[in-house]
């Protein structure tokens, strides 16, 4: 219970904000609710910019959105919180 407690004060603009837990109405377990991402996951971005399985990216971009990852992880373990999933 400490831990969503934690999650829920988490303010930072590089991590998705966590509004609470709810039942899955036809599933036996539960779902984290969270703020909507606009442009859609990080994974459905890279896949957009894909052509022939070679990501059409600058190198600038690429390494910004590294940055604004890294930064949003820091945040978290500075706050004690570890993700446990990145993929």
């Amino acid at each position: 219970m400490l831990q969503l407690k934690a999650l829920y004060m988490i303010e930072h603009p590089n991590v998705i904000k966590f509004y609470g837990i709810s039942e899955h109405p036809t599933m036996e377990n539960f779902i984290m609710v969270l703020q909507f991402a606009n442009n859609g996951s990080l994974r459905d971005y890279l896949q957009s910019k894909q052509q022939e399985d070679v990501l059409k990216n600058s190198w600038s971009e690429t390494i910004q959105i590294a940055k604004e990852i890294i930064l949003g992880l820091k945040h978290l373990h500075e706050n004690r919180i570890i993700h446990e999933n990145l993929v």
